[in-house]
C-alpha cells in the first residue's frame, strides 16, 4: 500500500525538506508540523521513494530514518550520491544508528537525531538548513 506523499505542483516552490520515515504515523505529524510552518514537504515510506523524491523534490534538507529492509549506510551512500550537496538528517532509534554513525559524517549527514525525537530538536536541525522566512 502506498502512502500519501506531498509534492510540489508545477510552478510551486521547491520543497524545502524531504521525511523518510516506515512509520505512516511520523510521516504525518512531521509533515503536519513543518507545513503549519509554512514548509513545503515530501514524505517517502521507503529507501526507493526517497531516493526519487531527493532528485525530484530537489529538497533543501532531508530527514531520513536508516532502519529500512533496504536502509543503513548502503542506502546513506545512494541518498548521496542522488543529492550530494544536500544536508542529511538522521532520525532513528539509538540501536539503529549506532553503527551507521561511524561514517555517517563523511556521507554527509549533518546532525543525528533519537527517536522519540522533539520535535524542537528536529525543527533546530532544519532551522539550521532551511528558511522559514517568507
Amino acid at each position: 500500500m502506498s502512502s500519501p506523499t506531498t509534492q510540489p505542483a508545477v510552478g510551486e516552490c521547491p520543497v524545502a525538506v524531504l521525511y523518510a520515515d516506515g512509520d505512516l504515523n511520523m510521516r504525518e505529524l512531521v509533515r503536519d508540523t513543518l507545513e503549519d510552518l509554512g514548509l513545503r514537504v515530501a514524505l517517502a515510506a521507503e529507501p526507493s521513494q526517497a531516493l526519487t523524491l531527493a532528485v525530484t523534490a530537489a529538497p533543501a534538507v532531508i530527514l531520513t530514518d536508516v532502519c529500512f529492509p533496504d536502509g543503513g549506510v548502503a542506502y546513506l551512500v545512494r541518498l548521496r550520491a542522488v543529492a550530494p550537496h544536500v544536508p542529511i538528517v538522521l532520525v532513528s532509534s539509538y540501536s539503529d544508528t549506532a553503527a551507521v554513525l561511524l561514517g555517517a559524517r563523511s556521507l554527509g549527514v549533518v546532525a543525528t537525531l533519537t527517536k522519540p525525537v522533539h520535535m524542537r530538536d528536529l525543527l533546530a536541525a532544519i532551522g539550521r538548513h532551511v528558511s522559514t522566512a517568507g
